[in-house]
């Protein structure tokens, strides 16, 4: 198999098939390919080697500056405090190098007592801001996403990927509830999405 080193390439996939391959007969000083484009038999001749048409087992690697499966980023690690008639918010955009229409926005946290979780686009959330305090106890919409309220979240929510690289989303936790009491709030948020596919180098051996 060729060697290939190039610290750009980070993510690899592979293949095993079987088909056509040039076999060497007897001994050869060498026994590999430089690159691409290359007459093989040609190649081998002169280094007064000779070839044979065989099929055999093949195995090729792909190397590439990208992943081509799902790829997750972290969006934020959270660990707060939150006291009773207050609320967390995070702002979320991103510009992600992928042609699907919509990615997910993975939620996992955690609290000591009830919360809500919302998110928001910015219109959305400048409406919550704007709420007293006994609106915002009952409040569920308007809202792109409510999650309800509770003690533990494991949601995936759809984004749209253009409202994400314009003007975002707010992930909200809230805690303006009747009878709220003071709570710690742990998690992380992520966003899992198809990256596009930049040039990859296909590297074969038999």
């Amino acid at each position: 198999m060729g060697r290939f080193k190039d610290s750009n390439y980070t993510y690899y996939g592979y293949y095993i098939g079987y088909g056509p391959t040039y076999a060497i007969t007897g001994s050869c000083p060498v026994t590999e390919i430089p690159g691409p484009n290359i007459n093989i038999p040609q190649y081998f001749q002169s280094y007064g080697c000779s070839v044979e048409l065989e099929n055999n087992t093949w195995l090729v690697i792909e190397l590439s500056i990208w992943c081509s499966g799902p790829t997750t980023i972290t969006v934020s690690t959270i660990n707060e405090s939150l006291s009773p008639q207050y609320y967390i918010y995070l702002p979320i955009q991103y510009n992600l190098s992928t042609n699907s229409k919509y990615v997910e926005i993975v939620v996992n946290i955690t609290s000591t007592s009830p919360v809500e979780l919302f998110l928001f686009t910015p219109d959305q959330f400048n409406y919550f801001e704007s709420l007293y305090q006994q609106e915002a106890w009952s409040f569920t919409s308007p809202a792109y996403y409510y999650g309800g309220e509770s003690t533990i979240f494991n949601t995936e929510i759809t984004l749209n990927t253009t409202q994400l690289a314009n003007s975002g989303y707010y992930l909200v936790i809230s805690k303006v509830l009747p009878n709220a009491q003071y709570t710690y709030v742990n998690g992380n948020v992520t966003i899992i999405y198809i990256p596009t596919t930049p040039n990859m180098l296909a590297i074969t051996a038999s």
